[in-house]
């Protein structure tokens, strides 16, 4: 014991110094389990039981094209071959981490699909990142929305990118928000952390970036606005101002000091903190947006092509590079450079290939951007424009409802700063996709992730106002009609929705019987997979030939499967002349031409199968808009709509492509030899 210097209290000085490491450990460990509280208790059980569903039985299901893939060009890189960024294949993180899983666990149909069932599983721990906004309802509910989304919980078992952006765009709206009420460092380095891992993952995230500068931009405005004088200001004056300040607040963020004396005169003198978000984020993204520039190029008639095209990009970034710099250096240049160099310190080496590559960075600033323009004149999956107006409400019904009713409710009534934020994530994460050339059934994960949020933050005002009225005994009879209403709507939805997720996942994981499994190989190539390896295994085949001619189309998912035994790739043409290894397997299209000669001729076993089958998608794509009046009028298209919902398609509608596979007779046993005579003495 001793005593305190200042009033000559005793102090106990037997501290943690004097306990043993491990009991200081030990007790420090207790501390912080007893810190957890009951939502995180909650949300750590949701996320548990998340990650048990996302992992259980996760390999068996045949290998979509696509994920095969990935997958295959991951292990060619954890074996050694090397990874170059290809924008065809989008960014290179889930690679880098599918090849370490690889290293570390061996490559298989399950160790593939690790990362993003993992990541999806992450997912469900992010509401805590805004549980001071959510509520502690809010942030439960939106932590079990994540876990039950059919579009979530199916793509977070899929070799795709989509779980593990959803987890970062998160982290990238989250940072913003977070900043915006508390205006530390930490939460623009994981809005930075969170923009560097999107922007190495896929090239949506520059529809992500954009939604946010937008918002910002919009939310930087309208702080201005109010901001002008202690007195707020009336409707038609926002209005007024609005009209001229929306398209130039991003100027006022970037050059606040050199810009004093105008914003003074205008009354802007507290620089608000959505200011600082716009300037890290537009900075830290506006080098990765130099491929646009070849929009205004091209109308001066200048192609970005060939070696004078690389010299205008490398210029372009460079120029656009010292701007963001300068931009960060007028605004506070220790905070803009730690967030510069968390994103390139993330973003260049991905690309590079860990310094193996060193020309894949142009990925990062040019080639992905560019890749994604050109490819929305093709238009690929060619789906109509409601596409995703069927998609959503399909899929996404449980949050829906409640996120776009509440969230209208509490943006226009209440005006509500972060319902606002979410119902603009939305919406223009929506009109985005709906417009972008290409629309695929993966891309509803990204408006399933700010309907979830929404639609727990509206529900946790909800249920604390009902819960007030029940303490406080107050309440219509209307209202609580409508709440019933609300609660047998919503139980009706959940229990669609787990229906709808143990179709996806369990009863007909790749059998296209509805539009979010769109096309996918059949669960008839892991066995006939399984065939062809034993054949190769037993030696009762010298080798594997296949059909890589550009109109066969089944390439993928076989150079997946077959990745160890080696397949020798060829051409139709060539398989007409008989141009292989009479003990070889061989895989072809059927229905192309007729089998060769030396195909039918040669003794062995024919396997056929279908190697891939899809959505019957005119079931939608005939829809007119007489036909969908006429359909809501008489209550047909809503019979048929709820059919659906409830039992799916029909499986004998699945159009598919078929194929063969030729395995060759197992050679005859031949009889001992016999030692020769020899010859008499």
């Amino acid at each position: 014991m001793s005593r305190d210097p200042a009033n000559g209290a005793s102090l106990d000085t037997t501290n943690d110094l004097t306990d043993p490491p491990e009991e200081r450990e030990r007790v420090s460990l207790l501390d912080r389990l007893r810190a957890i509280d009951g939502v995180q208790w909650a949300v750590f059980a949701i996320f548990l039981a998340s990650l048990v569903a996302h992992l259980w039985n996760v390999g068996p299901r045949a290998y979509h094209h696509d994920e095969s893939q990935h997958a295959a060009f991951s292990y060619y890189f954890a074996a050694g071959n090397g990874y170059r960024h290809d924008p065809l294949l989008h960014g290179p993180l889930q690679f880098h981490v599918i090849a370490v899983i690889f290293k570390l666990f061996g490559d298989s149909d399950f160790t593939a699909r690790i990362f993003q069932a993992v990541a999806g599983s992450v997912l469900v721990l992010t509401p805590l990142l805004l549980r001071r906004k959510l509520g502690n309802t809010g942030t439960i509910l939106v932590a079990f929305f994540f876990f039950v989304s059919p579009s979530l919980l199916y793509y977070s078992r899929f070799a795709r990118n989509e779980l593990s952006v959803a987890v970062f765009t998160v982290m990238i709206f989250a940072g913003a928000w977070r900043y915006r009420s508390d205006q530390r460092l930490r939460w623009l380095i994981l809005m930075t952390v969170g923009l560097a891992l999107s922007f190495v993952s896929k090239e949506t995230t520059y529809i992500a970036a954009a939604v946010l500068l937008l918002y910002l931009n919009a939310a930087l405005a309208h702080a201005m606005v109010m901001g002008q004088s202690r007195v707020p200001p009336k409707l038609i004056e926002r209005i007024e101002d609005g009209i001229w300040l929306v398209p130039t607040a991003w100027i006022f963020a970037a050059l606040w000091n050199p810009l004093t004396r105008l914003r003074q005169r205008l009354g802007f003198h507290e620089r608000p903190p959505e200011a600082d978000v716009l300037v890290v984020l537009g900075t830290l993204i506006l080098a990765e947006l130099s491929a646009l520039s070849r929009i205004p190029l091209h109308l001066f008639g200048v192609e970005a092509v060939g070696p004078e095209g690389r010299t205008i990009s490398i210029v372009v970034i460079v120029v656009l590079l010292a701007a963001a710099a300068f931009v960060g250096w007028l605004w506070r240049f220790e905070w803009w450079l730690a967030c510069a160099v968390v994103f390139f310190a993330i973003t260049v080496p991905l690309y590079m290939s860990m310094g193996t590559n060193p020309g894949g960075v142009g990925g990062l600033f040019w080639n992905s951007l560019s890749y994604w323009l050109d490819q929305q004149e093709v238009r690929r999956g060619t789906q109509p424009w409601f596409y995703y107006l069927m998609m959503v409400p399909l899929y996404e019904m449980l949050t829906l409802i409640p996120a776009l009713i509440g969230g209208m409710w509490l943006a226009v009534r209440r005006q509500d700063h972060f319902a606002v934020m979410l119902l603009w994530w939305f919406v223009g994460t929506f009109i985005a996709l709906s417009i972008a050339g290409e629309k695929m059934p993966w891309l509803t994960v990204h408006m399933a992730v700010p309907l979830a949020l929404l639609a727990g933050y509206v529900l946790d005002g909800a249920i604390r106002g009902a819960v007030r009225h029940v303490r406080e005994g107050s309440g219509s009879i209307l209202a609580w009609a409508g709440g019933g209403v609300a609660i047998t709507a919503m139980a009706l939805a959940l229990i669609v929705t787990i229906r709808t997720d143990i179709g996806l996942n369990i009863n007909h994981s790749d059998t296209p019987v509805e539009p979010l499994i769109y096309v996918q190989s059949t669960p008839e190539m892991p066995r006939v997979a399984a065939e062809i390896r034993q054949h190769i295994a037993e030696g009762r085949a010298s080798s594997i030939v296949l059909d890589d001619s550009e109109g066969a189309g089944i390439t993928w998912p076989w150079a997946w499967y077959l990745r160890h035994e080696g397949i020798l790739y060829t051409t139709s043409e060539a398989i007409q002349r008989g141009e292989f290894d009479q003990r070889a397997i061989v895989i072809r299209v059927r229905g192309e031409r007729s089998a060769p000669p030396a195909l039918v001729s040669r003794p062995g076993d024919v396997t056929v199968y279908r190697h891939r089958w899809w959505f019957p998608e005119e079931t939608y794509r005939e829809i007119t808009w007489n036909r969908l009046t006429s359909g809501i009028l008489d209550g047909s298209l809503l019979r048929e709509w709820a059919q659906f919902i409830w039992y799916r398609g029909e499986p004998a509608l699945i159009a598919s492509l078929d194929s063969e596979v030729y395995f060759p007779a197992q050679p005859t046993a031949q009889p001992p030899a016999q030692p020769a005579p020899q010859p008499a003495r």
